[in-house]
């Protein structure tokens, strides 16, 4: 059986004795042949008779995928982020290891890794809702660890074929669809979150509100010939100035728009009304008439849509009130009640 082995430096003492003759074995960094030999000698096992291919991250990613490089399996807690150049937050690569590790596996193998909870829902970078075969998504798994994220244990067997065996943070066990986003139901309200999961594929032209995004690498901090257009944002004093100018027309372009804050406390004061093209920090919804502006804060402000905001907030674990980029359109020509805000969500969810 032929085994890969991916860990990442502070989980190989706890795994030295899970090594069998002929495995390969991942090295995060130069100190980790190091560590893995060291670590042999302590549990008295001879690493040169278990004639072990020790492979880097550059060679991980570059091994062919032709039958004599494939693996029956591969386990591991991948590396969660590069630190190599000291920015944190924007390098996670156990997306690229769980991609890779299911190139990798042969038609009857099995994956078991222990990765952040996040592969197990809707993701542009990597999400267990587009594996066949996933089997067991084991959220109990994030009581073994202090990590800063939280963590989940997942197996995708190729030859399984059937629901997923979910065990939530208290070790209880239920059954979920393949296909489909799992989240903690010890953690997570898992309807909420269904609904999100749905909002979030709203296409911008049905979403109530729009924002203006840019690419910060195209936009110039005065007009030019190709960015015309510019975009604002409050200064220090509460006063509005161009921040940026794109070549995009903005949503809404000289029209009278209610614009609100992503990243302010969400409270009225946030509101501004005007025609000038707010950035990326503000969503924005066209206005016709006065009365519209307090019937769209009717809507924004009732008890039930508060309560989805703070959801929200909670299920990503953001201060961003990015809930107001997926709400689906609604009337903008009558008063709310938060009985009807709730009825709209759940129309949706259906």
């Amino acid at each position: 059986m032929k085994t890969l082995h991916i860990y990442s430096n502070r989980h190989i003492k706890d795994k030295v004795k899970t090594i069998k003759n002929g495995d390969w074995i991942y090295l995060e960094n130069s100190f980790s042949k190091k560590r893995w030999s060291l670590y042999f000698r302590a549990n008295n096992i001879n690493e040169k008779e278990l004639n072990i291919t020790y492979i880097t991250y550059e060679e991980y990613m570059e091994l062919a995928l032709e039958n004599d490089m494939k693996f029956d399996a591969i386990v591991g807690n991948p590396p969660y982020q590069d630190n190599s150049n000291g920015d944190n937050q924007q390098n996670k690569i156990y997306n690229q290891f769980s991609k890779k590790a299911l190139e990798l596996l042969n038609p009857t193998g099995i994956l078991c890794f222990t990765t952040p909870v996040a592969v197990a829902s809707l993701s542009k970078r990597f999400s267990l809702t587009e594996v066949k075969g996933i089997k067991e998504i084991d959220f109990s798994a994030n009581n073994d660890f202090n990590v800063g994220a939280k963590i989940c244990s997942w197996v995708v067997d190729k030859t399984y074929h059937g629901d997923i065996k979910i065990t939530d943070l208290n070790g209880n066990v239920s059954s979920g669809k393949p296909g489909t986003s799992v989240f903690d139901p010890a953690v997570v309200d898992v309807k909420f979150a269904l609904l999100v999961e749905k909002l979030l594929k709203l296409p911008i032209q049905d979403r109530a509100f729009k924002q203006n995004i840019y690419a910060t690498t195209s936009s110039t901090k005065s007009a030019t010939e190709k960015n015309k257009h510019p975009l604002h944002k409050l200064d220090s004093n509460g006063n509005l100035f161009a921040a940026v100018y794109v070549s995009k027309i903005p949503f809404f372009n000289e029209k009278t728009k209610l614009s609100i804050s992503r990243s302010k406390s969400f409270r009225d004061e946030i509101i501004l009304i005007g025609t000038e093209n707010l950035d990326t920090q503000y969503v924005n919804i066209d206005i016709d008439i006065n009365e519209q502006v307090d019937n769209i804060k009717s809507f924004l402000f009732s008890e039930y849509f508060r309560n989805h905001m703070t959801s929200w907030k909670k299920l990503y674990n953001t201060g961003f009130n990015d809930a107001l980029k997926y709400v689906p359109p609604f009337d903008k020509n009558k008063k709310w009640t938060s009985v009807e805000v709730k009825e709209l969500f759940e129309n949706y969810a259906r």
